[in-house]
């Protein structure tokens, strides 16, 4: 299923329901895959200081997804993360500092920067 995101283009995002969540994804990244050809990783996985664009949102609930939303964090989105433990993640996006536990950074996919 296939629905417009308010505030997000629709020729360039898509939000499709899954069985246990909903993804939201720019349209290039539609068969997405995590691993180190194509450079994109689990915001989880970036290392203190890095950055990059956020490309793939995928969580559990509509709530987790509206909540991620209203932070700002949106396909497209800049990144940088700032500390990382095994609990949390805390990075700033468009101009905030934010702190995500580990399992809801495990679904954001970015794209770091080179």
């Amino acid at each position: 299923m296939t629905r417009k995101t308010s505030g997000l283009p629709e020729n360039q995002t898509r939000v499709q329901e899954y069985d246990s969540g909903l993804i939201i994804r720019m349209k290039f990244y539609e068969r997405l895959e995590v691993n180190s050809i194509n450079r994109v990783i689990a915001l989880s996985d970036l290392k203190p200081d890095q950055q990059g664009r956020v490309v793939t949102i995928k969580t559990k609930t509509t709530q987790e997804l509206l909540k991620l939303m209203g932070a700002g964090i949106l396909p497209d989105a800049r990144v940088n993360v700032m500390h990382r433990d095994k609990g949390h993640v805390l990075f700033f996006a468009n101009y905030r500092e934010l702190a995500l536990d580990q399992e809801i950074a495990s679904g954001i996919y970015v794209e770091p920067d080179r």
